[in-house]
């Protein structure tokens, strides 16, 4: 998003736009699929070499869930959005791509789960235990089987 300074009114002016995904570099992460362009509502305002900007940012992504693998669809909301960007006093305009890109990475979730429900993978064979069961029987833990055998008098 590039805002050209020598036009933005004094008392601050808002912006509302989209940026294309591509403009994100999310496009590498196979964890993460980009399903629509950036939205954004800003409210921008230049005093001195300081640019300052506060709004939200909305993207739809598809997420790869931590527990079954499987993509889900989202909308992760960055309501709270603000902070300043340094600018030359030469400059005629700014790029605050690089500072919504960062808010979007921030907002997304660490674990992504398609739910809370989710059962996952099954650690032995590998099934999708939303989709079907199976006859796994966890292993034996027998690390404190010694203690059985021990005779107090």
């Amino acid at each position: 998003m590039i805002v050209q300074l020598d036009k933005l009114a004094e008392a601050g002016e808002r912006f509302r736009g989209t940026l294309a995904p591509e403009s994100l570099a999310l496009v590498g992460d196979e964890g993460i699929e980009c399903r629509g362009d950036l939205e954004y509502d800003l409210t921008l305002h230049l005093s001195g070499t300081e640019l300052s900007y506060r709004g939200q940012v909305e993207l739809a992504v598809a997420f790869r869930c931590c527990r079954c693998a499987e993509f889900f669809d989202a909308r992760v909301r960055e309501s709270g959005l603000k902070g300043t960007k340094a600018v030359p006093e030469t400059a005629n305009s700014a790029d605050l791509t690089p500072e919504l890109r960062e808010a979007m990475i921030l907002a997304f979730p660490n674990y992504p789960a398609c739910s809370t429900n989710c059962r996952g993978l099954c650690s032995q064979c590998g099934v999708n235990l939303n989709e079907s069961g199976c006859d796994c029987r966890p292993p034996t833990d027998d690390r404190w089987g010694a203690l059985d055998q021990i005779s107090i008098e």
